[in-house]
C-alpha cells in the first residue's frame, strides 16, 4: 500500500526567506508520484513576516514561537509533519519540538 506523505515545515536560516525553498521543493516533487504538501514560512523580521519588535523577547520564543504559530494557524493536531531546517530554522524547529514534543512525526 501506498503510505501518506507527511507535510513538510520548511525553515529558512537567518537572512533569508521563504523562497529559498522552491528549488528545493521543485526537485524532491520529481522524486515523488504523490503530490507533496508542504509549508514554507517566513520567520520574524524575514521576507514577508512582521518585523521584529525593538526589544524582542528571547530567540527561541520568537522563532520556535513562529514555528508553533504555523503549525496552529496551518496545519493543526496533524502528526505528519517532519521539519527541515537550514541553520536557524533548525533550530528554531529544535526549540519548537522542545516546546510541543508531539508536534513533529517521528
Amino acid at each position: 500500500g501506498s503510505e501518506e506523505l507527511p507535510v513538510l515545515l520548511l525553515c529558512h536560516a537567518t537572512g533569508f526567506c521563504k523562497e529559498t525553498w522552491l528549488p528545493v521543493v521543485e526537485e524532491l516533487a520529481k522524486l515523488t508520484r504523490s503530490p507533496l504538501t508542504w509549508i514554507a514560512l517566513d520567520f520574524s523580521g524575514h521576507g514577508d513576516s512582521r518585523p521584529l519588535p525593538s526589544h524582542p523577547p528571547p530567540w527561541s520564543e520568537v522563532f520556535g514561537g513562529d514555528v508553533l504559530s504555523t503549525l496552529d494557524d496551518l496545519v493543526g493536531e496533524s502528526d505528519q509533519v517532519v521539519g527541515i531546517g537550514h541553520s536557524m530554522g533548525g533550530a528554531a524547529l529544535l526549540s519548537a519540538s522542545l516546546d510541543r514534543p508531539n508536534a513533529f512525526r517521528g
